[in-house]
């Protein structure tokens, strides 16, 4: 089977364990002391279908996991995993959460694949071959204008993340359309690459919520830099996704403004 199938195959086995316990927590634990930072058995038995399916069909590959230690055989090609992006939405029954599997090779991310198993949306794009949401191909939209546009944003809970974030509210608040936080990046990367919104950014990368929706958004015709604006890189520090128009370089005036 090719990456790409099995890729699919991977997220639609897991996503029926995730849609089937929506709205029954099982086995809530807190990571690190922290209430911000949640696991519940249902993204450890997600996390293992996926490895699983990995595994069986390239024993060969890397893989890195949000839910598991890293399964390295010194490939050039290293699989991206996290079952569930949105683990926080998912036990309080919010239906905004992502199966994201992203892959890459020699460092070049070449597939994404995202999944809201809830309401069945399914992101797809191909290094090459574009980006689709449930068989149908996705632009990035043409609105150039920041009051039409809702930014949003993740952020890790160290208080110099939260700050970075916390720096640009009032602006984005009294001049964008609104100013967000919808709790799954992977899926708000998605959402910037159909057009639905325009702005994501982030002040810290986690490789496994990102490289899926990557690949997606550039596909569809996404810009996507650093806040330096440079071309963004599996070592780059943080990240800005936006639809390509000026709506990119007032966003990056912004956030550089506001540090």
């Amino acid at each position: 089977m090719g990456f790409r199938k099995v890729a699919v195959e991977a997220v639609k086995e897991s996503g029926k364990v995730i849609r089937e316990n929506f709205g029954h927590v099982k086995g809530l634990k807190i990571k690190h002391g922290d209430w911000r930072d949640l696991v519940t058995d249902i993204d450890i038995e997600a996390n293992k279908i996926i490895l699983n399916i990995l595994k069986e069909n390239f024993p060969e590959h890397n893989i890195i996991s949000e839910e598991a230690k890293p399964f390295e055989r010194g490939s050039d090609y290293v699989w991206f995993v996290d079952p569930m992006d949105g683990t926080t939405n998912y036990t309080v029954a919010f239906p905004f959460i992502g199966t994201c599997i992203g892959l890459t090779f020699k460092g070049k991310p070449i597939l994404g694949v995202v999944y809201n198993p809830i309401i069945d949306e399914f992101f797809v794009g191909e290094d090459g071959k574009g980006a689709t949401l449930n068989g149908e191909e996705i632009r990035v939209s043409e609105n150039s204008e920041l009051k039409k546009t809702i930014v949003s944003f993740c952020h890790m809970n160290t208080p110099e993340s939260i700050m970075s974030v916390e720096k640009p509210f009032r602006y984005f608040k009294t001049n964008a359309r609104d100013y967000r936080k919808f709790g799954s990046g992977g899926l708000e990367i998605c959402w910037v690459a159909c057009g639905r919104n325009d702005v994501y950014f982030r002040p810290d990368v986690v490789l496994h919520d990102v490289i899926p929706g990557y690949v997606i958004a550039k596909e569809s015709g996404a810009k996507i830099t650093d806040w330096q604006n440079r071309p963004w890189k599996l070592e780059s520090k943080n990240l800005l996704v936006t639809n390509g128009t000026k709506i990119h370089e007032n966003v990056l005036g912004i956030i550089n403004r506001s540090k």
